[in-house]
């Protein structure tokens, strides 16, 4: 990786030398730090507040290089380190590191303020609610890393689709995922994981700061990784404080203004390799920098060509005019001219250049007075050497008169000149003789290479650490080889049979003890089928065998292998599944067990035969030891010492022993500590007493599962009365407990439920008799604003007409008369088919929503669409009066509340259920609050339909946005008869 950074750099060696020409960093730090001020000035209030605080936790980032990690002796450092160093000097606090595992851990310290400052955190609206945050302190390019088969540059926009990997925790995910939804991030839990995930293949890209994914891809040496572009979005790190602490906000961003951008300089090109810096120069600017500071260049050895050329032809000249005063005039202005060229060139070259004779400098142009910077006057004042640094003066003394003397001196070298702020830089100078008016003079052009030679020694430094790099990961794989060698040996020398098995079913390793066992040389056996060793691995049996091992990795099996003489033995074989580089493998451990299965043969026959003695035995226990045995419940004796004597079967099932194993055991045998010793002080009262006592015990079954036992004990005596020991009978009422406390909750539950639908049943008795309260006042609104407006005005018109004497006044009234009553007929028939018209019972609910649209929009100006599938099958009585009373009551309330101009009415059936569906463009309301609580006497009638439509079954589904109308939607299910109201 280091050396594809350093190809890349080297094209770009000149464009560094030519940008070197116009900065002086080094010199501006040097001159700044030695000035700076160490403190800050804080208020009162803020030292007070630091007084109270003497401590104060930083959770850095453990895996964020080089902007903050843990070396492996656990010491804190990185660019954010050098910062909080800082910070510590300048404003007096104390820093105590915490270090915790990953980010994730970091962020939910945080958040729990269990840590109080973090030091590179990126601000994002989440992180907003727990912290604080200064101004970014550091800024770097997020950029987008791909494989190196992918050719294509990318930007975040040319991901679409693609699947990128992000580290957990980071704001960049959601910036990503906020801006950019089309693209698929995976969170990864470090770098490192998305670097692998990206050189494997596994993810189309990864998404990481310059500075961190340099140094991963450096570190773990991947190389088939490329930068494909920027990711236009920026790493802004500040320091993050805990958001109940604004007064340390405060005192940070203070120390963090008085960090010189010198001292921030200098951190920055502490931890940020080269290659990291010059890593995204614009390819395309590049050729065209080039070509012109070639022509620059070529420009300037031509100049210098063309002066040398100009003052030896000047030389000749003059000695050959010595007695031609018209040519010598002729050819001094020539020289003239040709030093106004000169001048007006050195004037516009990027390079120094120095005119001297003798030892005093006669000319500099403005890059030579400003690479010293010292003024024009100033230099003419020095000696040429005095710009050099003390130990070059002797040598540059020496090269320049002996230069002027025409002798031969180096033209080409390096030295350090001083500037006048006394700063030290590097310097290539090209020196030269020429004739100047007429006298011999030195030149020297000058380049500032200061960080050239930084770049010099940052790649020395970075080429040993690679070197010490490459050193230790050498010996790492010695190591390592060494420790592959002596597995391989012993896998070898192993008495266990060791067979690898491909996914061909061949054999491709054996070790010694497997061609030992089998009779075959090693040869014979690589390539051979495992089959022919293993007879029951038929196909199918493989085709199991290797699906099984896929699943679970690891299964231990026995079968008989063949040997080459054709004997078979049994075998042991513990299998592994493995795969490696794309294939899979079993490897498998055989051990032959023919003697242990001879010995297993053997005992299971003396097995069967003790089990035929014990039944014999047993037989002879008498029919008192089968009828106790019989009995379900737990039968045990005990002596007086709390020793057991016997027990039945039942009570073997419950302690998991065997009788005979009871026998001589106490009670701190067979329970736990706490358990034993309630029954010895239950044993020790009823033998006190001497009498039966009874009582209940929580025990547990050796399988786990614990149950509620009711014990009686009763002392028993010999035949002389002397007390023996105790009889104990314990009988599991665990189920008898448990159906007891079934019963309780069961009647719990079910007043509960008698309560809660009582509560319904009173509530929708309230709102039912609010809904007729409701209709009947709407019909009574519209029988007053309408018929009865029209009978007053015709009862007017009447009594006009009584007062009236002119026969045609009387004939006009009474045909207005006529006409209102007309009017009355028709609204009073009109609202009666809108109650319940006669098409809803003859033909069917969609006429009589066609029949009501069209009512509604000749009578209130409404442009109503209306639309059915024609799929609706027939309804009850019931369903469609219901549906079309809830119609119709959507419709009035669109009429008087929604300032409606348009109204879509569509019946459909779908997946067995009606729809009646109802929208408008009117003005729309908050659908969540009418549903909610139906407060307002606009909303009652939309709640009164929405518990109607639930009662019966249905849903009733409403959606409004303010200013863009309202969509109501009834559905109700076929299948379903119309409950009785």
């Amino acid at each position: 990786m280091f050396r594809m950074l350093l190809k890349s750099f080297s094209k770009q060696i000149w464009l560094i030398i030519s940008g070197c020409l116009f900065v002086s960093v080094l010199a501006v730090l040097i001159s700044h730090l030695s000035n700076t001020d160490e403190t800050v000035l804080l208020t009162p209030d803020e030292k007070a507040w630091l007084q109270a605080h003497p401590v104060i936790r930083l959770a850095p980032d453990p895996d964020f290089p080089p902007t903050e990690l843990f070396t492996t002796t656990g010491h804190y450092t990185g660019i954010a380190s050098d910062y909080v160093a800082l910070l510590q000097k300048r404003l007096g606090i104390r820093f105590q590191i915490v270090k915790l595992q990953n980010w994730a851990e970091v962020l939910k310290k945080a958040k729990l303020k269990e840590v109080d400052v973090l030091a590179a955190a990126t601000k994002t609206p989440e992180r907003s609610e727990y912290l604080l945050f200064t101004k970014p302190y550091l800024e770097f390019p997020g950029v987008i890393i791909t494989r190196n088969d992918v050719k294509e540059s990318f930007t975040l926009r040319k991901l679409y689709g693609k699947n990128i990997a992000i580290k957990a925790g980071y704001g960049a995910r959601y910036y990503v995922v906020t801006n950019y939804p089309h693209i698929q991030v995976d969170v990864v839990p470090d770098i490192h994981t998305g670097l692998q995930n990206v050189s494997f293949g596994k993810r189309d890209a990864l998404l990481e700061n310059l500075l961190t994914a340099s140094y991963y891809m450096d570190k773990d040496a991947i190389t088939n990784l490329r930068i494909a572009g920027e990711a236009e979005y920026m790493y802004r790190l500040a320091f993050a404080i805990r958001s109940d602490w604004p007064m340390l906000q405060q005192i940070l961003e203070k120390g963090l203004q008085q960090i010189s951008n010198e001292e921030r300089e200098v951190i920055y090109n502490k931890w940020v390799p080269l290659n990291a810096r010059y890593l995204l120069v614009n390819e395309t600017i590049t050729p065209k920098i080039f070509i012109t500071l070639g022509i620059i260049f070529l420009f300037f050895i031509l100049v210098v060509g063309w002066n040398r050329a100009l003052t030896r032809q000047v030389a000749k000249r003059t000695s050959e005019l010595s007695d031609e005063l018209r040519e010598r005039i002729f050819f001094e202005n020539a020289l003239l001219e040709s030093e106004e060229k000169f001048r007006v060139l050195a004037e516009t070259s990027p390079a120094a250049i120095f005119l001297y004779q003798g030892e005093s400098l006669i000319y500099v142009n403005p890059a030579a007075r400003k690479i010293s910077g010292f003024s024009e006057q100033e230099c003419l004042k020095m000696r040429f050497w005095d710009w050099v640094d003390a130990d070059f003066q002797k040598q540059v003394k020496s090269y320049g008169l002996l230069r002027q003397r025409g002798e031969s001196v180096p033209e080409n070298y390096e030295v350090k000149l001083r500037t006048k702020d006394g700063n030290i830089r590097w310097a290539h100078v090209s020196a030269g003789r020429i004739q100047y008016r007429g006298e011999s003079a030195g030149i020297a052009s000058v380049i500032d290479i200061t960080d050239l030679k930084n770049v010099e020694e940052e790649l020395r430094r970075t080429n040993d650490e690679l070197e010490q790099r490459v050193q230790e990961r050498t010996a790492e794989l010695a190591a390592s080889m060494e420790e592959i060698r002596f597995t391989q040996f012993a896998v070898e020398k192993s008495s266990h049979q060791a067979f690898w098995v491909q996914e061909n079913g061949t054999l491709f390793y054996v070790n010694d003890s497997a061609c030992h066992s089998l009779g075959y040389d090693r040869e014979e056996l690589v390539g051979m089928s495992i089959s022919k060793i293993d007879p029951d691995l038929k196909f199918e049996s493989q085709t199991e065998l290797w699906n099984n091992l896929r699943n679970n990795h690891y299964i231990v099996f026995e079968s008989k292998h063949r040997r080459k003489k054709g004997q078979f033995y049994e075998v042991e074989v513990h299998a592994n599944f493995l795969a490696f580089n794309g294939k899979e493998y079993i490897c498998c451990f055989v051990t032959d067990i023919s003697k242990r299965k001879q010995a297993e043969n053997a005992l299971r026959k003396n097995e069967l035969d003790m089990r035929e003695l014990v039944a014999a035995l047993q037989q002879k226990q008498g029919l008192l030891n089968t009828l106790i045995d019989a009995i379900p419940d737990l039968i045990f004796y005990k002596d007086t010492e709390g020793f057991y004597h016997g027990c039945n079967k039942a009570f073997e099932n419950f302690i998991g022993r065997s009788k005979e194993s009871l026998i001589g055991c106490t009670d701190f045998d067979l329970f736990p500590a706490e358990l034993a010793h309630f029954f010895r002080e239950k044993d020790s009262s009823m033998f006190s007493k001497q009498s039966a006592c009874r009582n209940e015990e929580c025990c547990t079954y050796p399988d786990g599962r614990q149950v509620l036992l009711e014990t009686l004990k009763t002392p028993y005596y010999n035949t002389q009365g002397k007390l023996l020991g105790l009889i104990g009978i314990s009988r599991d009422i665990t189920q008898r407990k448990e159906a007891e406390e079934a019963l309780r909750k069961s009647n719990d539950e079910l007043d509960l439920r008698v309560q809660e639908r009582t509560a319904q049943l009173t509530s929708l008795t309230a709102e039912l008799s609010q809904a007729e309260e409701y209709e009947r006042r709407r019909i009574a609104s519209d029988l007053h604003d309408q018929v009865a407006q029209t009978l007053a005005l015709s009862k007017i018109k009447l009594n006009s007409l009584l007062l009236s004497g002119h026969t045609e006044e009387r004939d006009e009234v009474l045909r207005e008369v006529v006409n209102h009553l007309s009017t009355s007929i028709d609204e009073i028939r009109s609202l009666t088919f809108q109650l319940s018209p006669p098409i809803l019972h003859e033909v069917g609910l969609e006429a009589a929503l066609e029949w009501l649209s069209e009512e509604f929009q000749e009578k209130y100006r409404l442009r109503i669409h209306f639309q059915s599938d024609g799929k609706l099958k027939p309804l009850d009585e019931k369903t469609g009066a219901a549906l079309y009373r809830m119609s119709r009551e959507l419709l009035v309330n669109i009429v008087k509340h929604a300032q409606a101009k348009n109204v879509q009415v569509a019946v459909k059936s779908i997946s067995q259920n009606i729809h009646v569906s109802i929208s408008d463009d009117g003005i729309g309301f908050d659908s969540s609050q009418i549903l909610d609580n139906g407060s307002s006497n606009n909303s009652f009638g939309l709640l009164n339909i929405y518990h109607r439509i639930q009662y019966l079954g249905g849903n009733f589904i409403i959606e409004s946005v303010v200013g863009r109308g309202t969509s109501a939607t009834i559905i109700y299910p076929f299948n379903k008869t119309i409950k009785t109201q």
